[in-house]
Order: C-alpha cells, then sequence, then structure tokens
C-alpha cells in the first residue's frame, strides 16, 4: 500500500455565483495522517473535497499536494446507488485498477482490498442488491483498488443504520493505522465523537 500524501491548503477561498463558500481556510495534514472535518450542511466540506480533487478552482489560496500521480486519489462519496444493472462486487472493484496492472496484480489488490474491508463473502453478489452498509463497504474497497496515497471521505455514514455505521467505524479504525492519508468530511457528531485520536477541524459556515 502506498505511503500518504502530505497536504498543504493555505487561505483557499471558493465562490459559486459570488457566493463565498469557502473563505481563507487554511489546513495542514502530515503524510499518513488521519484528518476529520466537521461542520453544519452548506459550510463547503463537500467544495473543500472537490478542490483536493482539481474538480474546484480556487478563487485564492493554494493547495499543494506532495503525490499527484494518476490514482493517488481515492474519493468515496455518500453510497445509496441503486439500479437493475446486474454488475457483481468484483466487477466494481475492477474499476478502481489501474489500466497499467498485470492481471495478476488486479487479483491481488482486489482480494488484498476485500479481505480489509469485509468483503470476501460479498465477491460476486450484485453490488445493487446489497444493503447500504455493504454498499459502502464496497465503495471503499474500490479506492483501495486504487492503491492510492490519499483517501477523501464524503459524509461515509449518512444512509447507514446502526450496524451499518459500526461496520463503517470498524474498517476504517483499521485504515487509520496504514500509511495512508485519510481526510473525512462529516456533519455527524457521532463520527467527530468516534474518530477522537483523529485531527479533529470545525469547519464554520462562512457568514455565521
Amino acid at each position: 500500500m502506498s505511503k500518504g500524501s502530505a497536504i498543504t491548503i493555505d487561505n483557499l477561498t471558493v465562490k459559486y455565483s459570488n457566493k463565498t463558500v469557502l473563505d481563507h481556510f487554511s489546513l495542514s495534514v502530515k503524510s499518513g495522517e488521519n484528518v476529520i472535518i466537521a461542520g453544519p450542511n452548506g459550510c463547503g466540506k463537500t467544495t473543500l473535497l472537490k478542490a483536493l480533487m482539481g474538480m474546484v478552482r480556487p478563487d485564492g489560496g493554494t493547495i499543494e499536494i506532495t503525490d499527484r500521480r494518476k490514482g493517488s486519489i481515492a474519493y468515496c462519496g455518500q453510497e445509496k446507488a441503486s439500479s437493475d444493472f446486474p454488475i457483481s462486487v468484483r466487477e466494481v472493484l475492477k474499476l478502481g485498477i489501474p489500466a497499467s496492472c498485470s492481471a495478476e496484480q488486479a487479483k491481488h489488490r482486489i482480494q488484498e482490498a476485500l479481505g480489509m474491508t469485509h468483503c470476501s463473502s460479498l465477491e460476486n453478489r450484485n453490488f445493487f442488491s446489497l444493503s447500504g452498509g455493504e454498499k459502502q463497504r464496497v465503495s471503499i474497497a474500490r479506492c483501495l483498488c486504487q492503491d492510492p496515497s490519499l483517501i477523501l471521505l464524503d459524509e461515509p455514514s449518512t444512509y447507514l443504520d446502526a450496524n451499518g455505521k459500526d461496520e463503517l467505524f470498524a474498517i476504517l479504525d483499521r485504515l487509520a493505522k496504514s500509511p495512508l492519508t485519510i481526510l473525512m468530511v462529516t456533519h455527524e457528531a457521532e463520527l467527530f465523537e468516534h474518530f477522537a485520536t483523529w485531527n479533529r477541524v470545525q469547519l464554520p459556515k462562512v457568514g455565521a
């Protein structure tokens, strides 16, 4: 598994239609560090992650990430997708495998990711037949198949019941011990309290 990425955000400002969403936000994250950013809905949490992925151009400030090679940043959002499309969990994980991987490397990554997320028993199941918690675990496994150095988690516990949250917490507790850098955003106080050993940041709502 790759080493983590170091992140330096300095006075980041992002606006949508002249409305300021992030206002001079700064954050320093060490390589391999685990960070949870909490804040109310509308405070710019998802915008922050999009800026880190290069999907949003800042109106001010800078973002520096030590490892920006292709596939080094993996994103896991709020998993609620439903469909009748017949795609297995294994096929979903293949979507995260870089084209440069050999068949043997791909097989190893998939098996390792399934094991780390407790999804081995789901390998041949239809992804869309899974529960919300199972889908979220598979989505994290797909991220791991990229062999990223940085994982961005956007409200990962949304739509999960108590059992699903317990499973998610167990996986994240395990990943937190790996070399990965993990940055998670949430509005749920339960997550902020559970991950008390992580570097915790409160993101205020602009104008509040």
